[in-house]
């Protein structure tokens, strides 16, 4: 199962601000503002630290989730040598992509000229529905629609961003866990699961996600280099061989580890990540040991019937 909308990752990805998620937390929303702005009131990087997906199909509404994938993307703007600039940057900073930009009428219009090192020119807007200078606070909307076997599916992007500088970490009214990569060094094992459709929790894929006696491990560790790092490995039992992806290097945002080797605009995962939402201590059944626990959460529409929502909340325990 994907995210509805790999189909869309590239106009996902127009954003610019550019799935799964969780619709839990939610920040206010905040109505379009009156008060105008100027090019010169973006300049700086924003980081986005929170994003939602909202869906209408042929106009009916459908609940939206949290997109915790987008936590950490950042754009930069700039002026140099008299033209207003910006920069896409995954979590890693490598670039997306880069061009120019606009004010139209609350909207920022971007002209991008340089897209994952391919050529290419075109235009789209984003409405800023408010900017807290004095905070360091941008809100952005984004809707794009696409046709689908004769269906009209509209996608709204919200996304919630942050001034690295003078709001660096700020997340107001989202609560999030707090991540130490320090308190993760060690591997964690995939022991539970829980995959509710539309809030009703679901006992057969449940059980049927663990595919049990395939293991499911995550390894956070420091390299040689002093880097932050992590592996994901996973045993299957018919084959009696693991599969190891990594080390790929980590980066934490507020609540989220990202696993990243690469991002690009294509139809395979680039990345791995885990949206904290709970740690607490445990202990393990099977050896009364002391340990300590986390649930990762994932929230997606399944591309073969968007109208439904799939929760996957997952539980590792540390084992070594």
């Amino acid at each position: 199962m994907k995210y509805l909308i790999h189909i869309l990752l590239i106009s996902s990805l127009l954003f610019t601000f550019n799935s799964c998620g969780g619709s839990g937390d939610e920040p206010d929303i905040i109505p379009p503002t009156p008060t105008t702005f100027t090019k010169d009131d973006l300049i700086g990087t924003w980081e986005i630290y929170f994003s939602r997906k909202d869906l209408r199909i042929n106009e009916t509404p459908y609940e939206g989730f949290r997109d915790p994938e987008m936590d950490g993307f950042r754009t930069k703007f700039y002026l140099e040598n008299g033209k207003y600039k910006f920069i896409d940057y995954n979590p890693m900073l490598d670039i997306i992509d880069q061009g120019t930009y606009d004010i139209d009428n609350g909207h920022v219009v971007f002209t991008v000229s340089e897209f994952n090192g391919r050529d290419t020119l075109y235009t789209t807007k984003q409405n800023i529905t408010n900017i807290k200078l004095n905070e360091g606070l941008l809100y952005v909307d984004y809707s794009y629609s696409i046709n689908i076997e004769g269906r009209e599916y509209k996608i709204s992007d919200i996304r919630r961003l942050r001034n690295t500088v003078t709001a660096p970490g700020a997340h107001p009214n989202v609560p999030k866990v707090t991540i130490n990569f320090d308190d993760y060094i060690g591997t964690w094992e995939l022991y539970d699961c829980d995959i509710y459709v539309n809030g009703l929790r679901n006992k057969g894929m449940s059980e049927t996600w663990l595919d049990k006696p395939n293991i499911t491990k995550f390894k956070f560790y420091y390299n040689n280099q002093g880097q932050k790092v992590g592996e994901k490995s996973v045993y299957y039992a018919d084959k009696n061989e693991t599969i190891i992806l990594g080390p790929m290097p980590v980066i934490i945002v507020d609540d989220v580890i990202h696993l990243l080797f690469n991002y690009e605009v294509k139809g395979n995962d680039d990345g791995l990540f885990l949206w904290i939402t709970e740690r607490v201590p445990y202990t393990d059944p099977v050896t009364n040991k002391q340990t300590v626990r986390f649930k990762d959460d994932d929230e997606f529409r399944d591309k073969d019937k968007p109208t439904d929502i799939y929760q996957i909340k997952r539980f590792f325990k540390k084992i070594e």
